[in-house]
């Protein structure tokens, strides 16, 4: 795990920290319930510097299932 995220191990829930840099971060993932076969997958994520404005005029958005 690069050290500009964090992840909570209990609820899957992925921060990234202030001030991580610019760029393209791939983060592969792997799941288990302990019952089921382990899935594992691969997460892109793409760090863009925006305006304050932006951040202003922002939503949030929550993806499940």
């Amino acid at each position: 795990m690069p050290r500009s995220f964090r992840l909570n191990q209990r609820t899957g829930s992925l921060v990234m920290v202030d001030n991580t840099p610019q760029g393209i971060y791939n983060l592969k993932v792997r799941v288990s319930d302990g019952v089921c076969p382990d899935v594992i997958s691969t997460v892109q994520i793409h760090v863009k510097e925006v305006e304050n404005e932006a951040i202003q005029n922002s939503a949030t958005v929550r993806l499940s299932g």
